[in-house]
């Protein structure tokens, strides 16, 4: 009997060990199922952050995109008005080329000097033939 109560010890001993570690694997496993909820409600959490931020990214793309064209309808109208501006400056140039030259036949026939025939003005100044001239006459066969 001796060593069937040897034995019966040892087994006691292994199975109170084994109880112990079943505790343990107990608390670790539940554990592991929290923290496995709390990384549940973080995915959905990241999940719905990342929706939020594809719906801001098209918000972002849509309010650049409507700029852009603001931006290029505001800068069509600025190269018409720069056109304009140059037309009428090239214009008052030319008027007041004019008015300088009748000024000074103005002072000529006053003096008692004789004028210059028309067609020699014309000669004098020869008309500047570029690209700004040919977007005046562009723009005045448009009106």
């Amino acid at each position: 009997m001796h060593w069937s109560l040897i034995l019966d010890i040892i087994l006691v001993l292994l199975l109170a060990a084994t109880i112990g570690f079943s505790f343990a694997l107990n608390r670790r496993l539940r554990t592991l199922r929290d923290s496995r909820s709390e990384l549940g409600q973080m995915i959905a959490s990241f999940n719905e952050s990342t929706q939020r931020a594809q719906g801001s990214i098209q918000e972002l793309r849509s309010a650049a995109d409507r700029t852009a064209q603001e931006l290029d309808a505001r800068i069509k109208r600025a190269q018409v008005l720069r056109d304009e501006l140059e037309f009428f400056m090239e214009r008052g140039d030319r008027l007041a080329n004019e008015l300088e030259s009748g000024i000074s036949e103005g002072r000529k026939v006053a003096s008692g000097m004789p004028r210059q025939p028309a067609g020699e003005k014309e000669k004098e100044a020869p008309a500047r033939k570029g690209p700004s001239e040919e977007l005046l006459n562009a723009l005045k066969s448009a009106r």
